[in-house]
C-alpha cells in the first residue's frame, strides 16, 4: 500500500501530517520489549512446573495463558518481573 505524505502550509511551513498525528504503531524497541516480557512469563511458568502452554495474551501488565501442572489444567497469569503466578478469574 502506498503511503501518500500530505501537507499542511501553515505560515509559510510545509508540515507533514504524520508528523501531527499520533502514531499507534510499536517501534521495533517496544515490540522486541513485548516479546521479552512474554518469554520471561513462559520462562517463569516452566520453572514453577507448568507445561503445555495454550496461547499467551497480555492482560494488563501480567498475561494469560492455560497450563498444565500435575495432570491438571489451569487458566493463569503471570508476572513476568516478579514472577507472582496466579488463577484466572
Amino acid at each position: 500500500m502506498k503511503r501518500v505524505a500530505l501537507l499542511i502550509a501553515a505560515v509559510g511551513l510545509a508540515i507533514p501530517l504524520a508528523a501531527l498525528a499520533n502514531d499507534t504503531k510499536p517501534t521495533r524497541a517496544a515490540q522486541d520489549a513485548a516479546e521479552h516480557r512474554e518469554t520471561e512469563a513462559l520462562n517463569r511458568l516452566q520453572a514453577a512446573g507448568y507445561h503445555d502452554f495454550g496461547a499467551v495474551t497480555p492482560a494488563g501488565t501480567d498475561y494469560r495463558t492455560t497450563v498444565t501442572k500435575n495432570g491438571q489444567q489451569a487458566s493463569v497469569l503471570v508476572d513476568p518481573e516478579k514472577g507472582v503466578i496466579t488463577p484466572a478469574r
